[in-house]
């Protein structure tokens, strides 16, 4: 089953990204989050197409990603319209902006004018270019790093253990929990419940209580077993643990460190010699 949540599961290949330095892939990343932030205009944000390409070519992320294409055309199809109309109608005064189609007329209640102006159609076709890279960024490091390496990174930035085991437990069992529920959903369906019938909104009303109670059921009988295991190996006894994955900095993480670097200060200067876009 493919779905959105593959675009932040682990897969793992024999590739350098995969075998990157976690610290190193979290630069690169908050560094290309860094970069979308600076920069106001839709051709210069649309440039980190290129380092996130390179790094799906790399990493040979094509195929999972593609799950996530259906999740981005929704965000868009409910994002842009919305950002469309609020843009129009709340930052510039009636004239001050270039109209592309009015929707209502000026005499009509409450909406007044509404009107699709192309100063917000640039800025809203932005934010959701913006969200997508860096939601394709993020899928980047999680697709790429393990659970075991996640666990090192975060105990290396000096995060308390207790977070970080709930962390791991979330990404560990999330996929579970998607799995668990197609499962009782099969077993409903062979058992006679309709779900085929009606509109969306009808079925997934009709769904509701027979799906969502056996997994909520399900939750519980494995956060109390897996609470039962906790406790029996002392999970929380000791202040200090250890760790099975020790990171270890090649010349390889150096090198991108330093071109990550590097970029990240071409960019700062570029936007301070040439100014806000």
């Amino acid at each position: 089953m493919s779905t959105a949540l593959d675009a932040f599961r682990y897969q793992e290949e024999d590739t350098p990204l995969h075998h990157l330095d976690p610290r190193a892939k979290l630069l690169i990343v908050a560094s290309l989050i860094l970069f979308l932030w600076l920069w106001w205009d839709l051709a210069v944000v649309l440039l980190a197409l290129v380092p996130l390409t390179v790094l799906v070519l790399v990493g040979r992320l094509g195929r999972p990603l593609v799950g996530s294409l259906r999740l981005y055309a929704l965000l868009g199809l409910l994002l842009v319209p919305l950002n469309v109309l609020l843009h129009s109608a709340l930052t510039f005064p009636p004239g001050q902006a270039e109209v592309l189609m009015t929707l209502t007329p000026p005499e009509t209640p409450l909406l007044g004018g509404l009107a699709i102006t192309r100063e917000a159609l640039i800025f809203s076709l932005l934010v959701y270019a913006r969200l997508v890279l860096m939601l394709v960024a993020t899928s980047v490091f999680f697709l790429t790093t393990s659970l075991d390496d996640l666990e090192a990174l975060l105990l290396s930035l000096r995060v308390p253990y207790f977070f970080v085991l709930t962390l791991s437990l979330a990404f560990r069992f999330l996929p579970t929990l998607g799995e668990e529920a197609t499962r009782i959903r099969e077993a409903q369906v062979a058992r006679g419940l309709d779900l085929e019938t009606g509109g969306r909104l009808r079925r997934l009303w009709r769904a509701g209580i027979p799906l969502l109670l056996p997994l909520f059921v399900s939750v519980l009988r494995r956060s109390v077993r897996l609470g039962e295991a906790m406790e029996a190996r002392a999970t929380f006894a000791y202040p200090t643990r250890t760790n099975t994955v020790d990171l270890v900095v090649r010349p390889g993480d150096v090198g991108v460190v330093v071109a990550t670097l590097a970029f990240l200060a071409l960019a700062f200067v570029f936007r301070v010699i040439v100014g806000p876009a």
